[in-house]
């Protein structure tokens, strides 16, 4: 049987009864819209796979969960799902991440054997940076790894100078990388 002329909730009741086309139709019709959000989220490329995997986990729970007695539309639903499950995976990617690095600047160096070793002109950079406020920052925050309040509070500044320094510093940092490559 085509299911290609059936309405998008006659395929959602045939996927909830368990009809494998109807279901592979589904996810056919809004494999587009899940990388349209993921493209919103700002996914970097390692991730895709797994966003848009995770993408058709959500689809299929959307289908399972629908009820179309409310006045909303199947896919303003599937959205709402995606968008909280997508915002979620976010904030756990970036608390795993830093769990990692916490991790590894705890462990003895000859177990973190697969972070290389940089080596760091740092009188360069200082000839870089114009002010001492971000010689002083760059210092704290990359050197010494103050957090901002920290900063705020040892050197009394106020954290909204320190986060236009950090910008004025990463700026320069990347003009400075594009003359030398």
């Amino acid at each position: 049987m085509s299911y290609y002329y059936l309405d998008e909730y006659e395929l959602i009741i045939l996927a909830k009864s368990n009809n494998e086309e109807a279901l592979d139709l589904l996810f056919l019709k809004y494999s587009n819209f899940i990388y349209l959000i993921i493209n919103n989220y700002k996914v970097k490329k390692i991730y895709l796979e797994d966003f848009y995997q995770e993408g058709l986990c959500v689809l299929y729970e959307a289908i399972l969960k629908y009820d179309d007695s409310f006045s909303n539309s199947f896919l303003y639903f599937f959205s709402i799902l995606l968008k909280r499950r997508f915002a979620y995976l976010i904030s756990e990617l970036y608390r795993y991440k830093g769990c990692i690095i916490k991790s590894c600047n705890k462990l003895e160096e000859d177990t973190c054997e697969y972070v290389p070793k940089i080596n760091i002109n740092y009188e360069a950079i200082y000839k870089i940076l114009d002010t001492d406020l971000e010689r002083l920052i760059f210092k704290a925050i990359y050197i010494e790894e103050y957090s901002i309040n920290e900063i705020a509070l040892k050197y009394e500044y106020n954290p909204k100078q320190i986060y236009n320094a950090i910008y004025r510093i990463k700026e320069k940092l990347k003009r400075a990388k594009d003359i030398f490559d």
